[in-house]
């Protein structure tokens, strides 16, 4: 994403937060990128206490309702996003984008209070659809609200910086994620 995204989302009246997980390091090579990724990977427990204090540190800002806490992310972030929200009960709204490597558990999945809006590719090689039906199966027999969108697009479709993007994916999903978190948080 772009840096101009927080402040998009300022404009819709959300204070956002965007923990650094890379801690400042930028690349711009994919196996670089593919390293940094499998970092986050090997130390869930770190990036996860990263978020929850970026999220602590919002909450107690004096123009939050520290009722209406929201959580979005994409590909590693995505899986943040879930991870998170099986750890951290006060959030209002879950949205991940594309999350490979999720792999949750039945015990983690009951932990979730929030509403889930999940976004998948059909054409993601890092989240198979056999998982993003694990995934559905997971949350629905543990009688959560969970909604999972599956577009006929690859990894990272809502970016269109990369080249892997699709506009009609994009066109689609982002409008709903932003009024899910509306409905959710507003």
């Amino acid at each position: 994403m772009s840096a101009t995204w927080p402040r998009s989302w300022r404009r819709r009246a959300f204070v956002v937060a965007v923990p650094d997980l890379y801690h400042g390091k930028i690349v711009t090579e994919p196996n670089e990128a593919q390293k940094m990724v499998m970092m986050i990977g090997g130390n869930i427990d770190k990036a996860a206490r990263e978020i929850i204090g970026a999220l602590e540190t919002v909450k107690a800002m004096p123009n939050v309702d520290p009722k209406k806490l929201g959580i979005m992310g994409f590909c590693v972030g995505g899986m943040m996003t879930f991870v998170v929200a099986s750890r951290y009960a006060d959030l209002g709204a879950v949205v991940p984008f594309y999350p490979g490597g999720y792999d949750p558990t039945p015990e983690a999945v009951a932990q979730v209070n929030a509403p889930v809006l999940a976004f998948f590719g059909r054409k993601d090689d890092s989240i198979p659809m056999e998982q993003v039906d694990k995934i559905e199966k997971l949350y629905r027999a543990a009688g959560k609200d969970y909604t999972a969108k599956v577009y006929d697009a690859g990894h990272a479709f809502i970016n269109p910086d990369h080249g892997m993007g699709n506009e009609q994916a994009a066109a689609e999903a982002w409008p709903l994620a932003v009024n899910f978190l509306k409905e959710k948080l507003t």
